[in-house]
């Protein structure tokens, strides 16, 4: 914003494109690391490749390098690589229709309440996000999921002011922000925000039993940019009021994402 802005002089303009610079290579070098040679790969498409991948399109939209922005997008450019490119992460992150879970990580109890730190049920439904197999503590089912999701939101949002439609985008088995953002609305309307998820109030949501115990936890943010960004989808829409009430107060109700991204 100050460069763009002039605020700053030749030297100091120098000196943030070098930091800018510096910080993409951290970056993509941290992420081709983990997807490559961590040993957990349960890992690789969790909040941790969202907010790696997130900071690198915004580099890359900073700096105006086309090149490097289609790299982190698509991946391909041996000079650049980009070892698990956003289109890459995008089919994983994300659970779409006949998909099967991670089972990386082994329940060590037959639920949600006595499996601990994991815990996933044999099925996914499209829309669930691969990060909800964290069970240490009720906030972790719903709220890591969140945490990729806002991410992706805010992918999105780069992507869409630089010529990619992330919103009309549909992986190979059909998992779209949409879906993901209409599937975890069904727990806010079942059960309500920051509310826990039982059988009496979630049973109808897909996949429920993954989450009874677990805390409706962020969803409120998502919803509040979803009712922008897919109007016309009445599950999130229908929520819209209520999720701006609670997304405007809290710990987390000054999140960029937020900012300028309500309708009215």
């Amino acid at each position: 914003m100050l460069i763009y802005g002039g605020a700053l002089n030749e030297a100091e303009v120098k000196q943030i494109d070098s930091f800018h610079t510096a910080m993409f290579d951290l970056l993509r070098n941290a992420l081709n690391y983990n997807f490559q040679l961590h040993a957990w790969p349960c890992d690789h498409y969790s909040n941790h490749a969202a907010n790696q991948l997130t900071g690198l399109l915004t580099l890359a939209r900073i700096q105006n390098n086309q090149r490097a922005f289609a790299a982190v997008l698509n991946g391909g450019d041996q000079s650049i690589h980009v070892s698990l490119p956003w289109i890459m992460f995008f089919q994983r992150a994300i659970y779409g229709e006949a998909d099967t879970p991670n089972g990386c990580y082994v329940n060590k109890g037959d639920s949600g309440f006595t499996s601990r730190p994991f815990f996933e049920t044999q099925v996914v439904a499209p829309g669930e996000i691969d990060d909800r197999y964290r069970n240490a503590d009720p906030g972790q089912g719903i709220g890591y999921p969140m945490f990729t999701l806002e991410r992706l939101y805010d992918a999105a949002e780069i992507l869409r002011n630089g010529g990619f439609d992330p919103y009309g985008y549909r992986g190979l088995h059909r998992q779209s922000i949409e879906t993901a953002t209409q599937y975890y609305a069904c727990f806010a309307k079942g059960a309500g925000f920051g509310r826990v998820v039982t059988a009496g109030n979630s049973a109808p949501c897909p996949d429920a039993i993954q989450y009874y115990g677990k805390i409706v936890s962020g969803v409120d943010r998502m919803l509040a940019i979803g009712a922008l960004r897919f109007p016309n989808n009445g599950s999130i829409a229908s929520l819209e009021a209520a999720a701006k009430a609670g997304s405007s107060s809290g710990p987390f109700s000054l999140d960029a994402i937020l900012f300028g991204k309500w309708r009215d």
